[in-house]
């Protein structure tokens, strides 16, 4: 006999708005004070739970950290678009790709003009930047966001649900900003994560000349990381974000890692935007999580 569902775990309420998009299992809210912020230090941290959590209460879950959290499984609370994380999880359960997958998303300031989140979310400080909505911007904020996900709310998720918490079952995840924070998170959190999801990520956001640099930089043997899934589009402004990708894949493929480390989507056809990054959730957590059959 499992447990029955609970309105409260631990600093987490379960998500009772009638007014909501979630298809399956179990969504839970905390708010949390980030002390860096420089808007609605308030945010809320959303815990989705699979639908088999509470009937086996000695099962525990791989756990991947994603940026945009209000985009993750609820199409009423995203700005723009939802990932359907929750169908996509739930499909590869039923199909026994994945033994399951809890889904954390840390909230990004939702203030009309992006400007907060543009700066919560850019782990690098320099001058100048490749793209001109940079230009005004406050300094990045990112590395005190990585740290908060992973030295906050990482250790409080770990203490209240049922996690496996070791570097090959945790993750991180995001899109465009998102992505890049992804990237910066798998770099610099290496001994933790086990698995980035890089989907549009903007590097673009950088010169190519401190992109090369950054790189230049950067040593990596790959033993010491975990898998990389990486996508990018290509229509429209998505375009923007091909060539930076392919550089970094490139200089990551000059440093031996190889196929089985990291996978590369690209479609050409496709827009910046959440409905091009959840057609290919299933593929990358496929690529993380999923079990190679015995020939």
């Amino acid at each position: 006999m499992g447990k029955s569902v609970v309105k409260k775990v631990g600093d987490f309420s379960l998500y009772e708005n009638k007014d909501n998009t979630i298809t399956s299992g179990y969504l839970y809210t905390a708010t949390k004070r980030l002390p860096f912020a420089l808007s609605e230090r308030n945010r809320t941290v959303r815990v989705w739970l699979p639908h088999d959590y509470f009937t086996n209460n000695k099962k525990k879950y791989p756990v991947i950290y994603m940026f945009d959290g209000q985009n993750l499984v609820d199409s009423k609370t995203s700005g723009f678009g939802e990932w359907d994380m929750e169908d996509h999880i739930t499909n590869l359960m039923d199909e026994k790709k994945i033994p399951g997958l809890i889904v954390v998303g840390l909230d990004c300031p939702h203030e009309k003009t992006g400007k907060y989140r543009l700066s919560e979310y850019l782990p690098y400080h320099y001058k100048e930047y490749h793209d001109p909505l940079f230009k005004d911007i406050n300094p990045g904020y990112g590395d005190k966001t990585a740290s908060y996900l992973f030295k906050k709310v990482k250790p409080l998720v770990d203490d209240t649900f049922r996690t496996l918490s070791d570097k090959e079952n945790t993750g991180v995840g995001g899109s465009s900003m998102g992505g890049l924070m992804s990237f910066y998170c798998a770099l610099t959190f290496r001994k933790m994560i086990g698995f980035c999801l890089s989907f549009s990520p903007a590097f673009m956001v950088l010169t190519p000349k401190d992109l090369d640099e950054l790189l230049s930089k950067w040593e990596p043997k790959p033993k010491d990381y975990g898998k990389f899934a990486f996508f990018v589009g290509g229509k429209e402004f998505e375009g923007e974000f091909v060539k930076p990708t392919i550089k970094v894949l490139n200089y990551m493929e000059k440093h031996k890692f190889g196929p089985d480390q990291v996978c590369f989507i690209h479609n050409s056809l496709l827009i910046h935007h959440e409905s091009s990054w959840t057609r290919y959730v299933e593929d990358a957590l496929t690529f993380w999580l999923g079990k190679e059959e015995k020939k």
